[in-house]
């Protein structure tokens, strides 16, 4: 497995990216891209996926590499969501598959943004959320640490980078997993600037709701 360190700062960087931005700016002569098709996540939008190692950058390192050689499955990749009608991408969605590249990328997500807006974790998995202020950017981060494919022991992540803006992203992406924090942004509109999700749960479980403050009480600790 191939894990490919720059040498020198490299111009693109997935973390810097203000969505939405134009399709062109990532899907492009430059780069080796294909259209997936239409996604069943939200509406009106087109994916764009890419194992192109000039995509797969983040903080000045490469993501590019593979769990197994020699075959195009679990190969860390890059998906874009393009809306069909105004041609600009508001999701982000990067896959890794090898422990190396998902222990650096959780990493490189508590340096750059410190503590989650929202954590919550198990002996098998941990979700994080963070909330960037330079960008208005929002991540949703799950870290899988006891996966086994094709008797390969290792560890994967998903990130999805939202235009936190755009209402209906966040809304379609704020299911299953992280729906706590749907509620969340949806209490959070009448309270005031940093009011946190800690906050939440905890006026929530005075209120007689416990689910809140338990998903982020006593996470394992990996």
């Amino acid at each position: 497995m191939l894990i490919i360190s720059c040498t020198s700062k490299n111009e693109f960087d997935l973390l810097e990216l203000k969505l939405p931005i134009n399709e062109n700016v990532l899907v492009n002569d430059m780069y080796k891209t294909e259209l997936s098709g239409p996604t069943k996540v939200i509406e009106g939008y087109n994916v764009h996926m890419s194992k192109d190692p000039k995509l797969l950058f983040l903080s000045d390192e490469s993501f590019s590499d593979n769990l197994i050689e020699n075959t195009f499955h679990f190969v860390n990749n890059i998906e874009f969501y393009v809306q069909n009608k105004n041609k600009k991408v508001g999701v982000i969605h990067l896959s890794t598959f090898t422990t190396e590249t998902t222990e650096l990328l959780h990493e490189i997500l508590l340096d750059k943004f410190e503590e989650p807006n929202y954590y919550e974790s198990d002996s098998d998995v941990s979700y994080s959320i963070w909330e960037d202020k330079h960008s208005n950017n929002i991540l949703f981060f799950s870290h899988e640490y006891n996966k086994n494919i094709r008797d390969i022991d290792t560890e994967t992540a998903t990130l999805y980078i939202l235009d936190k803006k755009n209402k209906e992203i966040v809304t379609s992406f704020t299911q299953s997993v992280y729906r706590h924090y749907k509620d969340y942004l949806e209490d959070r509109i009448n309270k005031h600037e940093n009011y946190s999700f800690k906050e939440f749960a905890t006026e929530k479980d005075k209120e007689g709701t416990s689910k809140y403050l338990k998903a982020i009480s006593d996470p394992f600790k990996h």
